[in-house]
């Protein structure tokens, strides 16, 4: 059966979550915490799938909106991508890619990028081929940082902020 590309319906939640957590498993030797119910509730709000099936699905692609300041255009990110074992070097991923794409620019949308890993060089190859890269890195801030950055909300007094901050930092890093 051949493959073809889509986007994400609510029935499809128990076997992309499945997927999810081959992808967690292979990607990040994690456990998902992805559940139907969350891919249900966040898709659409929080982020949009476009799927690979065969019959059965067998590739998934995260993305969301995102805007370029610099070129005063829409796109889209790709956020995390996955095509099952079985079914690579058939081309899956670039449908997948090719689907993303119809989707932001039926949105108005002009770009795609995403995060490649430098230590995945299929995946970057094929990046690559198509598309161009910037040196730099992702940087999050999550967790205890995270939530004291969001309590004190850019309110000053700044100094006694970065202070705190800096702190947290340390004992992390002695930890």
């Amino acid at each position: 059966m051949p493959t073809i590309v889509r986007q994400f319906e609510p029935g499809d939640a128990e076997d992309v979550a499945a997927l999810f957590a081959a992808y967690m498993a292979e990607a990040l030797g994690g456990v998902s915490v992805m559940t139907p119910e969350r891919l249900v509730a966040g898709c659409g709000r929080q982020f949009e799938l476009t799927l690979a099936a065969d019959g059965r699905i067998v590739g998934f692609a995260a993305w969301r909106e995102t805007y370029d300041l610099h070129h005063a255009a829409a796109g889209g990110e790709v956020i995390d991508f996955f095509v099952a074992p079985a079914h690579r070097g058939r081309g899956v991923a670039v449908q997948l890619v090719a689907g993303v794409a119809a989707a932001v620019r039926a949105r108005d949308g002009a770009f795609l990028y995403s995060l490649v890993l430098p230590d995945d060089p299929a995946r970057l190859k094929l990046a690559r081929r198509w598309g161009v890269g910037f040196p730099g890195e992702h940087v999050y801030l999550a967790q205890e940082v995270f939530a004291r950055m969001a309590d004190w909300g850019g309110r000053a007094p700044v100094r006694p902020a970065i202070r705190a901050l800096l702190e947290l930092r340390r004992k992390d890093e002695a930890d």
